[in-house]
């Protein structure tokens, strides 16, 4: 497949959708992105929440934001990280979010879906 047919089609996926793809893909390649600036990580806060943003890849992180500049995390780096923030029940993830949603999870929604996923590939 044409790796613009597959950026579009994943792109344009539902927020479940790509979720799913975020966990399978983030755990397949050990690595998630995020974006960063010279305040730390991006986020966005609503509601009361803050909104760590994560993506499966660096080409939609970058898409998302042309800004900020793409960190890679390896994916028990990341878990490990998710473990900390476990007690903060203002954060939350917004994963794979793109021009029109993104998939809202506790942190501890996000790491029980990653662990799960570790479990059973390893």
């Amino acid at each position: 497949m044409n790796n613009d047919k597959r950026f579009e089609g994943l792109w344009n996926a539902t927020a479940e959708k790509r979720y799913n793809h975020f966990i399978t893909y983030a755990v397949d390649y050990e690595s998630t992105w995020l974006l960063s600036n010279e305040d730390g990580f991006a986020t966005i806060d609503v509601d009361g929440y803050i909104h760590l943003l994560v993506w499966p890849s660096k080409e939609f992180a970058e898409a998302y934001n042309k800004e900020d500049t793409p960190v890679e995390m390896d994916i028990h780096e990341f878990c490990e990280r998710c473990e900390e923030m476990m007690n903060d029940e203002n954060i939350r993830f917004m994963v794979f979010p793109t021009d029109k949603d993104a998939w809202i999870v506790s942190t501890e929604g996000l790491l029980n879906d990653l662990t799960e996923e570790l479990e059973r590939v390893e």
